[in-house]
């Protein structure tokens, strides 16, 4: 696209399809209304949305890594159980858009010799940023 810094040569990608920049010693990603999205960590940008090192970035089938000064990782919880239905949800969308495969997980926690947040953070530290833990009841997914 005319302007652009960087050119992504994909017909899943738009010409103008996102914007990425620094403001406040900050980077962020913004859509710009592109037909197949921008997602971060598998979650749907809609406006603009901050980008911290290690953030996987999705441009319709195109997938990038953004790298940054070394900075520690933010902490994660797990999504409750309407946020586990929503990103399962755009997760077969994804399948049956791309025909790419997806994984799910259930681990039935009781009484575990680990509390459930503790199992959290350690599922979080062995995946990638793009996936996620959410826990419905006392499952986590």
């Amino acid at each position: 696209a005319v302007g652009a810094d960087v050119v992504v040569e994909d017909a899943s990608v738009s010409r103008q399809h996102a914007k990425v920049g620094v403001a406040g010693g900050e980077a962020f990603i913004a859509d710009l209304g592109s037909h197949n999205g921008v997602r971060v960590n598998g979650e749907k940008v809609q406006g603009t949305r901050s980008l911290d090192g290690g953030d996987v970035v999705t441009l319709g089938n195109v997938t990038l890594v953004f790298h940054r000064g070394e900075r520690p990782p933010p902490a994660r919880r797990a999504l409750e159980a309407e946020g586990v239905r929503a990103r399962l949800s755009e997760e077969l969308d994804r399948v049956r858009s791309y025909e790419r495969a997806v994984s799910v997980l259930a681990l039935e926690v009781e009484a575990a010799w680990v509390s459930p947040a503790e199992l959290v953070q350690a599922l979080h530290g062995a995946l990638r940023l793009m996936d996620g833990v959410g826990q419905v009841g006392g499952t986590l997914v």
